[in-house]
């Protein structure tokens, strides 16, 4: 194998275990490139920067052990049409620099293209009332047919629901995993992946061979709310996963919906109190332009995913 060039050994780090987003970057800045730390430093040197033990310092140095593995995962990507994305590169969804930890590397199969910086994330329970599943799918259906693009996870329940509905409108959406896209499965009810990456794209900054964890969904979460101008909970218990998302959101100053019922069912015991914090309630279908409205409301530039 010839020289590795930077993008391999970023592919080698970012699936180097217990380096995380922020010791990533604490570890860029140190050295300059990824390239200069997995060839040249040594494990006294890596251990100097601040937050890495001695044992994950031993663990970085030795990785270039496994620079043939990274090339054959970057090989294997590109020939099945996934991107890998470096927070450095100008493809790179601008609006996770937002984040505190953005992600050093995304995995994205498809496109996130220039008109979903108005996009919407819908988010919810995994196990919905017999109501907030087909509500979810009616708004996110809606939404794509006025040209929104929908954001969620790829979860049972309200995620589902959200992406089903945005390509029964003719939508455009994206798909955030917390696991690595070697494990994503086509669901029965899903267009095929090739399909998808038609219309959207699916996305992970999980390493290729990551499996799922709560960690990485809770992780995820922050990404939904930061490709999102808006998020709107259709059902959440008030201690549910939903509440990750929105408090990235509310961290993100992202205007914040939710369902309103007037007799909530027990999976949306948390919605009134989202309302109760500020969250604009939605009624009935007839709502809708008051969120398409704060897409299209200004923001600091520093908040807005369009900038």
């Amino acid at each position: 194998m010839g020289e590795p060039n930077e993008l391999t050994c970023w592919v080698l780090l970012h699936a180097t275990p217990e380096i995380g987003p922020v010791t990533f970057r604490r570890l860029l800045d140190r050295f300059g490139t990824v390239r200069a730390l997995i060839e040249e430093a040594s494990p006294e040197e890596i251990a100097a920067v601040r937050g890495v033990t001695r044992e994950l310092a031993a663990r970085v140095a030795g990785a270039r052990q496994r620079l043939d593995w990274a090339e054959r995962t970057l090989d294997h990507y590109r020939r099945r049409g996934v991107r890998v994305l470096r927070m450095t590169d100008p493809a790179y969804p601008r609006p996770l620099l937002d984040l505190l930890n953005p992600p050093p590397l995304l995995y994205l199969y498809g496109e996130i293209a220039p008109e979903d910086a108005r996009a919407v994330g819908i988010v919810g329970t995994t196990r919905p009332s017999e109501r907030g599943r087909p509500i979810a799918e009616e708004f996110a259906a809606r939404l794509a047919q006025a040209g929104v693009c929908v954001v969620s996870g790829y979860a049972h329940g309200i995620d589902a629901a959200a992406h089903r509905g945005a390509f029964r409108g003719g939508g455009r959406s994206i798909l955030c995993v917390p696991y690595g896209l070697r494990h994503y499965k086509s669901r029965p009810d899903f267009p095929p992946l090739a399909e998808l990456a038609q219309r959207g794209a699916v996305l992970s900054e999980c390493p290729p061979d990551q499996q799922w964890t709560a960690a990485a969904a809770v992780a995820r979460d922050r990404i939904i709310a930061a490709l999102s101008r808006a998020v709107f909970v259709v059902e959440t218990r008030p201690r549910g996963g939903t509440m990750h998302t929105v408090a990235a959101a509310e961290h993100l100053q992202r205007p914040l919906f939710a369902l309103h019922y007037a007799q909530p069912p027990e999976s949306a015991r948390g919605n009134s109190l989202l309302i109760a914090r500020g969250a604009t309630p939605l009624r009935r279908f007839a709502d809708l332009p008051r969120l398409i409205e704060a897409l299209d409301e200004p923001r600091e530039r520093g908040n807005d995913p369009a900038a």
